[in-house]
């Protein structure tokens, strides 16, 4: 399950995050593609995958440092 949650994310990044096509940055500099995830983590399905990998990350790390981890905060 969790390997296709992981493609099922990337492929919503691919498909709602990126644009290919001529951008001026911030910067100034030129590129030639865009990536913004907010179009996919404000999306219902999207959110749910990001939350989903997020957890199994933090879980994970708890398996191999043994250590609890009970909250986690900072900008969203």
């Amino acid at each position: 399950l969790g390997l296709h949650r992981r493609a099922r994310l990337i492929e919503k990044l691919k498909t709602q995050s990126l644009t290919w096509g001529d951008f001026t940055l911030s910067s100034g500099a030129k590129s030639r593609y865009y990536f913004d995830c907010k179009l996919t983590t404000l999306d219902p399905e999207g959110a749910t995958l990001v939350g989903e990998e997020m957890l199994a990350l933090v879980r994970a790390e708890e398996e191999s440092s043994g250590v609890r981890v009970e909250a986690i905060g900072g900008l969203t």
